[in-house]
């Protein structure tokens, strides 16, 4: 059982918690299960505390919410519906009167401990808040059952034992922090818990050998040659759109990096490449996880052959329930993820567009991400998005916001010249940015690297 194991379940900077000492120190969270519709809010701030209130939580059954960093209870939707709340340090903010405040210090009172309940499989074990880059967060709900089929459907590239480690590294308010914690319980590993800078970390702690990054993390390691690919059995890349050359890079280190494809109603990825299937397209998210299906239809419903681009819809086990997302299944019932992409002749998913990234000029549909991939390769560019702008003519019209990198020193009118006649030899012109925009400033981005488009003045 893992309350005995005397095996290292978490690691932050010198210090290391053991399963054992995991649930002797959250031992007050097993009383929450006499409390009927018990509901736990986490503060979501990067410490080991945190790290354990989740791990106890789910282990114990308690629906749990993790609150992001900087966002004020009162934005909480549904806030009323939460009976408890805990924080690994003191919280400056007004707590609401009926939320009880637990913390690692209280006793356990075992004759309240209703030992006999056990989590089913459509119990909800955590909500999530997502608002994408725009809108108001909302609350998603997520099953044991979904979890339980994510992470038994990714064993089929990772299956870390006691005594690895995966880093840590990503929001616990997000469902790719909490994936670690979870894949650590389910499997009996350890967890490193990132405290100082990622390549601090790696020089101090070799043995960290998983890894779930997203792209731009994975870009600067390529680039610094920090990683041992004699140590490195796994890195996970989600989050966000990838180059084929950032994993062709990373593959010719001999780093096992696996593309993946997934979102927060799916708790994370739905599509991964294999390590094992060396006939995967390094542009593509690899093919679906067992127990679930896609398929790519046009928006009148009607289902596209092959290498055709359309709506990507899903069915399968790690799908959400259409009672909770009432108008995001189709009537046949498959679920609609609002992205674009197609399928290749051999079951391969390729990303092409996020719905609300997407471009429609004058009827035609201009994607993003292609356009990105493009400009990114080009060696004076540190990153670019590519935005939609109103036109009374065109109804929108593509402009490019390009990040430069540093030293560089051509003004702006030959960049953008330049930057022109590349895009003409690869693109259509209607595709073609019509406004542009040079900068040095980074773009601005949430927890997990996404850049906040509608944060971007064009």
């Amino acid at each position: 059982m893992l309350e005995k194991q005397e095996s290292q379940f978490l690691r932050y900077g010198n210090h290391t918690i053991t399963y054992k000492d995991l649930f002797v120190r959250t031992q007050n969270f097993e009383s929450l299960l006499a409390i009927k519709n018990v509901a736990l809010l986490i503060n979501g701030e990067k410490h080991p505390d945190t790290v354990c209130a989740i791990a106890a939580s789910f282990h114990h059954g308690i629906p749990y919410l993790v609150i992001p960093n900087e966002m004020s209870l009162e934005k909480i939707p549904g806030i009323d519906e939460f009976t408890h709340f805990y924080s690994a340090s003191t919280v400056d903010t007004d707590i609401p009167d009926h939320l009880k405040v637990i913390s690692n210090q209280e006793s356990t009172s075992q004759s309240t401990i209703n030992t006999n309940r056990k989590p089913e499989e459509n119990d909800i074990f955590a909500w999530v808040l997502s608002s994408g880059t725009t809108g108001n967060p909302k609350k998603i709900p997520l099953k044991r059952r979904q979890i339980h089929a994510a992470m038994d459907a990714s064993r089929i590239n990772f299956s870390p034992q006691p005594g690895d480690f995966w880093l840590l590294d990503l929001p616990l308010s997000h469902m790719g922090g909490q994936n670690v914690i979870i894949r650590a319980l389910m499997n009996g590993s350890g967890i490193h818990l990132k405290k100082g800078s990622l390549s601090e970390e790696l020089n101090k702690f070799p043995d960290i050998n998983y890894f779930s990054l997203v792209p731009t993390q994975l870009h600067r390691l390529v680039n610094q040659n920090a990683l041992d690919s004699t140590r490195v059995k796994g890195i996970l890349i989600g989050g966000g759109p990838f180059t084929d050359d950032l994993i062709i890079n990373a593959r010719k280190m001999g780093l096992p990096v696996c593309g993946s494809y997934g979102m927060t109603e799916t708790c994370g990825q739905i599509a991964v490449q294999q390590l094992t299937d060396s006939e995967t397209p390094p542009a593509s998210v690899g093919k679906i996880l067992s127990g679930n299906k896609v398929r790519i239809t046009d928006d009148s419903g009607k289902i596209l052959p092959a290498n055709s681009s359309g709506n990507i819809q899903l069915s399968g086990t790690q799908v959400p329930d259409a009672l909770d997302f009432p108008d995001s299944f189709t009537d046949d019932m498959w679920f609609k993820t609002g992205d674009f992409g197609y399928l290749d002749e051999n079951g391969y998913l390729f990303i092409e567009a996020r719905r609300s990234d997407m471009i429609v000029s004058g009827g035609l549909n201009i994607r993003p991400a292609e356009i990105e991939n493009l400009l990114n390769k080009l060696g004076w560019i540190k990153e670019s998005v590519v935005l939609a702008q109103d036109n009374a003519e065109w109804g929108q019209i593509a402009s490019a916001v390009i990040v430069l990198e540093d030293g560089e020193k051509r003004n702006n009118l030959e960049l953008e010249m330049i930057s022109r006649e590349y895009l003409n030899e690869l693109l259509p012109s209607w595709k073609i940015p019509k406004f542009w925009s040079f900068t040095k400033h980074e773009l601005p981005k949430n927890e997990m690297g996404k850049v906040l488009r509608n944060k971007i003045l064009i």
